[in-house]
């Protein structure tokens, strides 16, 4: 089994996405393209409790 282009490829892509924080990965996208990947029940089940009730808490305060 030859070792291809497109093996060398996928492999090295993994490595540097795999060097990369998650911040780092999204910083790099734009707003769109985020909220197309994840929806927001999937984002807010994976924030703590805490952040969403602080988020809530500035919110109302603005109102």
């Amino acid at each position: 089994m030859s070792y291809t282009v497109e093996d060398y490829l996928r492999e090295t892509r993994q490595q540097v996405l795999n060097s990369l924080t998650l911040e780092e990965i999204v910083k790099e996208r734009s707003q769109e393209e985020v909220v197309k990947v994840f929806t927001s029940p999937e984002v807010v089940k994976a924030l703590p409790i805490e952040v969403i009730e602080e988020y809530l808490n500035k919110a109302k305060q603005k109102q």
